[in-house]
């Protein structure tokens, strides 16, 4: 054991063993013990009230498997890789033991051979769906059948844990091709990481679908649960929480300097636009007037903000530094930005033949014992109802019960404690008749304020010292502190914990307000397109400072744009600021953004500060670019004759329906049924994957004019595909076509391709 690890464990053990009043640390003795405290040394504010059971399974399981493989593994990856309970932000999940008893018939000698026969069972188990904000536990994955990518790889990554097996997820914040991000899993192998998508049917480390969309990433990074010596970069330290840099792995990189020359600024971002909103990728301390970013491709924004001043540069893969000074302000004079994503530089691993119809088989193989378990699953809760719901039944009702559920995600449907909802809901039941009844359930009986995990609290707050909704305000904003070395990035801390310890980030603190006032029968919401808690009080839903508010419009100009409208201070880069037409807004100063993403993935944005202090009509001049500017009008007529195939106008698309990114353009091409039917396109699918998915059945059900093609010649397909300069074998493959000639065209994982404003005009 190394023994500067062994002594930070118990040092940082020493700081908060007095958190853990409620565990027997006692039972656990030498390696045992060690592991204990590390578990503890390094949880959340989030998990503080982790119970024996939870600490067991981690301690017990991982020291049953910690010789696995007979890896020589060094000890500060063996710690944050196979012990550590947390993959993200996920709650805490005693799922080792049981995955390990679950997967003990996979496991071979070889670890290449386990890993990969583990990842080819998943495909049996989660599917991809895209879900509500809460990231799901493993536990809670595997239960339901589901999960977004951030949810699958968590799952996976319990699952190699428990066997002993090194492994994390891997994370792209933001992709600047596109409007999306996604995540992985690495594996720690013979000394070395390598990547795999999780639930995919590859058979080789590195070659995972989304390895193009990596290459073009400006930053890739993984989570990091400790303070213990990393090897790795990083590239923000948060005490307990750090992002670890790995996009070395990925991507060509390059350092860009950031040189401050203006009034105090105590950190910088690299932004990207996305989903019509600057998103932060990485923010790293500003030291000596200066900050230093080790960054992938594609262009990017050097941001920094002091109060409700904005500071914004531009900067590319060929930008070594940059300056931020009273120049780069953005006031109330348009700032065009151009955001271009960097071009494919990277060849795919070609495979076979045979590897390519082996692939597909194992996924439909998968796929097969997907469906068979699903039917399994839904079957036997048709029989049977979940034990949850029966207790809750048992409790208030059928009527009363039939009510809460309708409130509740689907998610919070399989993990509810039935006792606590009960208690919550007999708790909160005396404001029935007070308000509307509409009024009542969504802001009063409905237990969950944003997408924490639901936690009692109405019986500790009906109590709470204050009444009134202002003074409720103050006293939380007033006495809770948001300075703590255990947050972690997008954990919302138990409401209860928050108040108990006087700890919490502004967001657990707005959403703690509201669960004190439904407690004691005050209608409450949190409104997270404003970033404000809101009380219903005459007939209306006000927000808590009483702030005046006032109608904003768009113009039919505008109307064109994704635009956003951005509280100033603090400015914040996650929630719901896409402006829809006609919507209040709290007085004050805004960042506000027009953006277009064009069919390239290149974004055309203006950004402007405004002050909303009236009802008025928002109007922002943004650089125009003409469609026919981007069109490619590439001759295709010989090919598609080739392919025997007929498209005056429409969606050619070569993919695999068993794959995400298909799965996306479907998704897309549903999303814009009505605007493809009036222009009378046609879409023609040459079908990679199964004859019968599901997926495709979507896609013919929402179109009459669609034709799915099993069988062509994949010559002719690469020749179509090399043509438009991309890579052949990247699927999905996806040009919009009229009259022989290919209009615009897309290779891989580009989400808002078809999904795009410009779609209307490009179609016409």
């Amino acid at each position: 054991m190394n023994k500067e690890i062994e002594s930070i464990i118990n040092r940082d053990y020493e700081l908060r063993k007095n958190l853990y009043e409620h565990i027997d640390i006692k039972k656990y003795d030498g390696e045992r013990s060690l592991y204990a405290k590390y578990v503890l040394a390094y949880l959340s504010e989030a998990d503080v009230q982790i119970t024996q059971i939870e600490l067991d399974d981690f301690v017990e399981n991982t020291y049953a498997v910690k010789d696995a493989y007979h890896q020589n593994i060094p000890d500060q990856i063996f710690y944050d890789y196979v012990l550590q309970p947390k993959v993200n932000n996920e709650r805490l999940d005693a799922c080792r033991q049981y995955f390990r008893g679950l997967t003990e018939g996979m496991l071979g000698d070889d670890l290449k051979e386990t890993i990969f026969a583990l990842n080819y069972w998943m495909i049996g188990i989660v599917q991809y769906r895209s879900t509500d904000a809460r990231t799901q536990y493993a536990s809670l994955t595997y239960k339901n059948g589901t999960g977004r990518c951030g949810e699958k790889s968590t799952f996976l990554v319990q699952v190699l844990r428990a066997n002993g097996i090194p492994a994390r997820q891997i994370y792209a914040p933001w992709w600047t091709h596109s409007d999306d991000r996604h995540a992985w899993v690495e594996v720690y192998i013979n000394g070395e990481w390598h990547y795999l998508g999780a639930g995919d049917a590859e058979e080789n480390f590195d070659t995972a679908w989304f390895t193009l969309a990596a290459s073009r990433a400006l930053v890739v990074q993984s989570n990091q649960f400790s303070s213990l010596p990393t090897p790795e970069p990083v590239l923000e330290d948060h005490g307990i929480y750090k992002k670890i840099s790995v996009i070395q792995r990925y991507n060509r990189t390059h350092e860009v300097e950031v040189e401050i020359d203006v009034e105090p600024i105590k950190a910088v971002s690299v932004c990207v636009v996305n989903y019509g909103n600057l998103k932060k990728v990485v923010t790293q301390p500003v030291l000596n007037g200066k900050a230093v970013f080790t960054l992938g491709g594609g262009d990017a924004f050097v941001y920094a903000q002091v109060g409700e001043k904005h500071y914004l540069e531009p900067i590319s893969e060929s930008t070594r530094s940059v300056v931020l000074n009273n120049n780069s302000l953005i006031e109330d004079e348009n700032v065009d930005l151009v955001q271009k994503a960097q071009d494919l530089h990277l060849k795919p691993k070609s495979s076979t033949e045979v590897e390519a119809q082996r692939k597909v088989q194992r996924k439909n193989e998968g796929l097969k014992r997907y469906r068979e378990r699903i039917a399994t699953l839904d079957e036997q809760r048709t029989k049977v109802e979940p034990q949850n719901i029966q207790e809750l039944r048992a409790r208030i009702g059928d009527v009363r019960t039939e009510e809460v559920l309708s409130l509740l995600s689907e998610k919070d449907q399989y993990d509810f404690d039935a006792n606590m909802l009960a208690e919550h809901c007999d708790i909160v039941e005396k404001y029935r008749g007070k308000y509307p009844i509409q009024i009542f359930r969504e802001s009063i009986l409905n237990p969950r304020v944003a997408y924490e995990n639901i936690v009692a609290y109405a019986k500790v707050f009906e109590s709470y010292c204050e009444d009134n909704p202002l003074e409720i305000y103050k006293s939380v904003m007033n006495g809770v502190s948001e300075k703590s070395e255990y947050f972690v990035e997008d954990t919302i801390m138990p409401f209860t914990e928050v108040i108990r310890n006087n700890v919490g980030t502004y967001f657990d603190k707005q959403l703690t307000i509201v669960a004190i006032c439904r407690s004691k029968g005050i209608p409450a919401r949190f409104n997270d397109v404003n970033n404000v808690v809101e009380i219903y009080t005459d007939g209306n839903y006000l927000n808590i400072e009483r702030k005046p508010e006032f109608n904003v419009k768009l113009t039919e100009e505008m109307a064109k744009y994704t635009v956003s409208l951005t509280p100033s201070n603090p400015f914040q880069d996650t929630g719901d600021f896409i402006l829809q037409n006609n919507s209040k807004k709290v007085e004050g100063r805004y960042l506000a953004i027009a953006s277009n993403r064009l069919p390239n993935g290149t974004i055309i944005a203006t950004a402007v500060m405004k002050n909303i202090v009236d009802d008025c009509d928002l109007d922002i001049d943004v650089k125009h670019v003409s469609i026919e500017d981007l069109l490619e009008n590439i001759d295709i007529s010989d090919l598609m004759k080739s392919l025997d195939i007929d498209l005056p106008k429409g969606f050619l698309v070569i993919g695999n329906p068993d794959e995400e990114p298909t799965q996306h353009v479907i998704n897309e091409l549903i999303t814009k049924k009505e605007t493809i039917k009036n222009s009378g396109s046609k879409i023609i699918f040459l079908n990679g994957g199964e004859t019968n998915h599901p997926m495709l059945k979507l896609l013919s059900d929402s179109f009459d004019n669609v034709l799915f093609v099993d069988t062509w010649r994949k010559d002719i397909e690469e020749m179509m595909v090399r043509r438009h300069f991309r890579e052949p074998k990247v699927y999905p493959f996806v040009a919009i076509v009229k009259n022989g000639k290919t209009l615009l065209s897309s290779c891989g994982y580009q989400v808002g391709f078809v999904d795009n404003e410009n779609l209307d005009e490009i179609l016409k």
